[in-house]
C-alpha cells in the first residue's frame, strides 16, 4: 500500500489497480503532497496519503505519531465545520513497539461522532535507517483473545453513542541524515457512511491531513526545544532503540542517500555481483606477485551497489541527472606474497 503511487508499481500491478479508482492530487508543494482515491466498487472505503520531509530526528517524528494520548496537543482542530480530538488514550500497551489506542472525534452535524479502536505494530529495518508502523482498527472486542490476537480485551470498552469506524494502512519513517526525516502514511479507510460527498472528501485531504501534516512538522520542532510532554514520552524504550541503532555510531550531520527496499530483480544482480567481484579478486592474487597496487576500472554495476539507498519515493526515470564521470570510485588492491 506504501508503495502504491509509485509509476513502476502501478505498471508491474496493473491488475491488482483496476479494481480501485485512480489517484488524484490533492494538495502538492515542495514539502509534501496528498493523494486520494476511491476503492473497489461498491465498497465504502476510501484511501488517503500523505509524504513528506519532517525536519527532526526519526525518535521525535515516531513519537509524535505513536503517543495517542497526546495527539490533541497537535491534531487539526476545525471549528467550522466542526472537528476535533475529544479524547485519545492508550488503553493496553502489548509489549515494546506494539499497543492498543483509542481515538474519539467530534465531527459535523448531523453526522454522529466517530471513533477508532487502534491497533498499532512495530517493526525497523535499520539496515536502510527505515521502521515501519502498521496501523489496524479493531471492529469486533468480543471475538479478541491471547491466542488468536496476541492480547486480551481487557480493558477495551464496547462502542457506546458513538460510531466506530473501519481502517488498515500504516506509516514508513526514513532517516535523511540526524536532522531531517522522509516521512510517508497511508489508510484505506470506511467511515461508516452510506454516501461520502466529494465535498467532505476535499475537507478531509486538504484540511484535515494537509494541515494535519504542517501542524505534525511544527510539533516535531516544538519537541526540539524540549517539549516538557514529548521529552517524557521519548523515556520510552522504543525510542531509546532507535536513538541507540540510527544515532549513536554516525557523525552529526552526516547525510545519506536512501530509497525504497530494494527489489528481488535487483537483489539477484547483486549477489551476481559479488561472485563476479570475488572471482575477478583471485585472478588478480595470482598476478600480484610483488607489492604492487593495481587499479580495477570502476564497473557500472558497482555504482548500483554503492548507492544502496534511497528516499521512499518513485525510482528514478527519464531525466535524472546522472553522476559525473569524475565522481566514478577506483579501488586499489595492494598485494603481498606471505
Amino acid at each position: 500500500m506504501l508503495r502504491s503511487t509509485c509509476i513502476d508499481d502501478r505498471n508491474v500491478s496493473k491488475s491488482s489497480e483496476t479494481s480501485h479508482g485512480e489517484w488524484k492530487l490533492k494538495h502538492d508543494n515542495e514539502e509534501f503532497r496528498v493523494m486520494y482515491r476511491e476503492g473497489p466498487h461498491g465498497t465504502p472505503f476510501h484511501t488517503l496519503l500523505v509524504e513528506g520531509y519532517v525536519d527532526g530526528p526519526l525518535d521525535v517524528c515516531l513519537c509524535i505519531s505513536w503517543e495517542s494520548a497526546l495527539y490533541k496537543k497537535w491534531w487539526p482542530q476545525s471549528s467550522f465545520p466542526p472537528f476535533k480530538v475529544n479524547s485519545s488514550t492508550c488503553l493496553q500497551k502489548v509489549r515494546i513497539g506494539e499497543q492498543i489506542s483509542l481515538v474519539r472525534m467530534k465531527v459535523a452535524w448531523p453526522l454522529s461522532a466517530r471513533e477508532a479502536l487502534v491497533h498499532f505494530f512495530f517493526f525497523e529495518y535499520f539496515q536502510e535507517y527505515l521502521i515501519v508502523v502498521l496501523v489496524n482498527t479493531i471492529s469486533d472486542v468480543s471475538s479478541i483473545n491471547k491466542a488468536s490476537h496476541g492480547f486480551t480485551n481487557n480493558g477495551i470498552p464496547e462502542a457506546k453513542d458513538v460510531v466506530r469506524i473501519d481502517m488498515v494502512g500504516g506509516f514508513a519513517l526514513q532517516k535523511v541524515n540526524n536532522e531531517r526525516s522522509n516521512f510517508r502514511t497511508i489508510a484505506n479507510m470506511d467511515m461508516k457512511l452510506d454516501f461520502v460527498l466529494p465535498s467532505l472528501i476535499n475537507f478531509i485531504s486538504r484540511q484535515l491531513v494537509g494541515n494535519g501534516f504542517r501542524l505534525y512538522q511544527k510539533t516535531v520542532a516544538s519537541v526540539s526545544n524540549r517539549d516538557k510532554d514529548y521529552s517524557k514520552a521519548l523515556g520510552d524504550p522504543l525510542f531509546a532503540l532507535i536513538r541507540e541503532a540510527l544515532y549513536a555510531s554516525n557523525k552529526a550531520g552526516e547525510v545519506l542517500e536512501v530509497h525504497e527496499p530494494k527489489s528481488e530483480a535487483l537483489l539477484l544482480r547483486n549477489e551476481s555481483l559479488i561472485e563476479r567481484i570475488q572471482d575477478d579478486t583471485h585472478d588478480i592474487g595470482k598476478v600480484c606477485a610483488n607489492d604492487h597496487a593495481v587499479e580495477i576500472p570502476p564497473q557500472k554495476e558497482q555504482d548500483t551497489v554503492i548507492k544502496s539507498f534511497g528516499e521512499i519515493e518513485e525510482e528514478e526515470t527519464e531525466g535524472s541527472t546522472q553522476p559525473e564521470e569524475g565522481d566514478n570510485i577506483t579501488l586499489v588492491l595492494r598485494c603481498k606474497m606471505l
